[in-house]
């Protein structure tokens, strides 16, 4: 076996960890994203490698698929030896598939042993991916449960093990997409089926990012409706725009796989469509109290008062609309911008965080990071609204779909501050919408004839030419702030830390806060704060860079800490080496925003963050932050 590629191992591994199902190639092609010629080629290697071995007979037979025959006493030795360069070996990997097997088994009891053997591991190896398990599923209010001679069970309703194999693929560190996870899980047979009626049935009315989302929720509806687990929470969802075009799909697919969509199981569908403006969950003056506390919060958090913006009113209120109906029905939706935006907005998303910090007595639903994501979007747009009026107005033209688009806008706006990004179209609407806007602008990821307006066109990626071009077209492009380092003014030498090393990301917050509080700098409660914040959501701002902060009111007098980590730490859910802890007092606070820039900047110089990584003393570190 050690003559196999990487891919072919995963092949093997396939075909023996399944053993009494036969795989196509068209399956296994599909499962791995290779062409059915690869497949083909590799299952060539795979059966001469095979004729080495005593005891082993491969064989693809038409009509049924590749058949492996084994001897017993020699098939776990070869699975070891597949184990040894297999990639699944990495613990998430493991990971993963025991969480999917827990959740396939929903309320059953499962043995360790019986899992090992399933896993093709040890069941010591076993305990470690439960160690795992344990801490994500509790994200989804799922309890491990072990019971003396019966094994192991997950304890949970059945919305939250929906919503747990949702995200399964979050276990899995980029090992394998998304999509090669949902065919080994749901089947090759029933992912072409959902995939093929949605692609019908809403083909002009999702983009392919929504569809994406869409086909998800059906194939893991699909198989809870097998296995005889089905939405017990009563969702009361009136007509919506878009019902009869998925009662339509739902109907589809009853006649397809032989099952029976009741009605409350198509409503809880109807929550995961695009444009549900209205709720009945929750009046709509409890929305606007709602919204108008948080945008008074946001005054006092981000000292920017955006009471006067109406464009942000209605925005928030129709996000929150839909927000609320999702916390009281215990739905969690992805947000695969959180990270981006975490890195190019850390004011505003940290802003947000602190503001429905302070809400929270006043909030009947706790509000998950990935909708923090998505309003701080919505001010963040609002702060762009309110800068220079020198700034241009832009629209971006993506014949792509939203999840590419809306990571180019971030690119955009994160390297050109001056432009506001008015809105992201598509093709066919670009003549009507320029009709009826004032815009300055066109940046585009497809050719247009247009003459009436500048029009720039870029790659989706950005690309070094691309910010060249948009460069030149505006001489006003301020992207490095003048103003006198407020970095420098507050990073105090004896409060610089090199070195660190075996500490949790909580654990340094001790050490560093009592520093502070031995100092004077800041009171007791102070420490608390920041690491509730950190509780909340993570301060990691990408980079191997993280920025906790605490609550203003209990410092004393400001300042920022600098650790330089020995060896990265798991901060949240990204490795960090270092940390700046900042400080700030009341007064002090309406400076946050430009550290960050300088931070931000700081960042970018990635020669400036490999040295300060290996200096050698304090003077040089402070010396490399001046940039001397």
């Amino acid at each position: 076996m050690k003559d196999l590629n990487g891919r072919q191992r995963r092949i093997m591994h396939y075909l023996l960890s399944n053993g009494k199902q036969l795989y196509t190639i068209k399956e296994l092609s599909e499962m791995l994203g290779s062409s059915d010629k690869t497949i083909r080629n590799d299952m060539k290697v795979i059966i001469e490698t095979s004729k080495q071995l005593a005891g082993v007979d491969i064989r693809i037979k038409r009509g049924s698929g590749i058949h492996v025959a084994i001897d017993q006493h020699i098939e776990d030795d070869l699975i070891e030896q597949l184990n040894a360069a297999y990639e699944s070996k990495d613990q998430n990997m493991v990971a993963i598939n025991i969480a999917v097997l827990l959740l396939n088994a929903s309320n059953k009891h499962l043995l360790l042993k019986d899992i090992a053997r399933e896993m093709y591991i040890s069941i010591n190896e076993v305990k470690v991916a439960l160690a795992i398990i344990g801490d994500w599923m509790e994200k989804f209010s799922i309890s491990i449960v072990v019971k003396k001679g019966k094994g192991i069970q997950l304890q949970g309703r059945e919305i939250d093990f929906r919503n747990a194999s949702r995200f399964i693929a979050s276990l899995q560190m980029n090992r394998l997409s998304n999509h090669e996870i949902l065919i080994k899980e749901f089947g090759a047979v029933e992912y072409k089926v959902v995939s093929d009626q949605v692609n019908q049935v809403f083909n002009e009315i999702l983009t392919n990012d929504e569809k994406t989302q869409l086909m998800t929720h059906l194939l893991i509806m699909i198989h809870r409706i097998k296995s005889g687990h089905f939405i017990s929470i009563e969702i009361p969802i009136t007509e919506k725009e878009m019902t009869h075009v998925l009662n339509e799909l739902c109907d589809q697919l009853e006649q397809h796989l032989s099952i029976k969509i009741n009605e409350n199981e198509r409503r809880y569908l109807t929550l995961h469509l695009p444009e549900r403006h209205d709720s009945n969950l929750e009046p709509a003056e409890e929305v606007l109290r709602l919204v108008e506390n948080l945008m008074d919060e946001m005054k006092h958090e981000a000292m920017i008062d955006f009471s006067t913006d109406e464009q942000l009113k209605l925005g928030l209120m129709t996000h929150m609309t839909s927000t609320i109906d999702r916390m009281y029905l215990s739905v969690n939706i992805n947000n695969p911008l959180l990270t981006e935006i975490k890195k190019s907005y850390p004011f505003i998303f940290s802003s947000v965080v602190n503001a429905i910090r302070n809400l929270e007595s006043k909030l009947k639903y706790k509000i998950p990071e990935n909708e923090m994501g998505y309003i701080t979007l919505h001010f963040q747009a609002a702060y762009e609204r309110m800068k220079s009026t020198e700034h241009k107005k832009v629209v971006i033209v993506c014949h792509l779909g939203v999840g590419i688009s809306q990571m180019l806008r971030v690119r955009i706006e994160k390297r050109f501050p001056n432009f506001i990004i008015c809105d992201v179209i598509k093709v066919d609407e670009t003549v009507d919408y320029i009709q009826k806007n004032d815009i300055d602008m066109i940046v585009t990821t497809i050719k247009l004839d247009i003459d009436t307006i500048p029009v720039i066109q870029v790659s989706p990626l950005l690309t070094t030419e691309d910010e060249q071009s948009l460069g030149k077209y505006t001489s006003s492009i301020d992207i490095k702030s003048p103003n006198q380092s407020l970095l420098m003014k507050y990073l105090k030498t004896e409060l610089i830390h090199m070195n660190t090393s075996d500490l949790s990301r909580y654990e340094l917050i001790e050490l560093i806060g009592s520093e502070l509080i031995e100092a004077g700098y800041v009171q007791k409660a102070f420490v608390q704060s920041v690491s509730h914040r950190e509780f909340l959501s993570s301060t990691a701002v990408g980079y191997g860079v993280s920025i906790p902060h605490g609550k203003t009111e209990y410092v004393e007098q400001s300042s920022i800490s600098l650790a330089i980590l020995k060896e990265p730490i798991i901060w949240g859910e990204e490795n960090v080496s270092i940390v700046f802890l900042t400080a700030l007092t009341e007064e002090d606070k309406k400076y946050y925003h430009q550290i960050y820039r300088e931070i931000n900047d700081l960042i970018e110089d990635e020669e400036t963050m490999l040295n300060l990584k290996h200096a050698n003393s304090k003077e040089e570190i402070i010396r490399l932050i001046k940039r001397d």
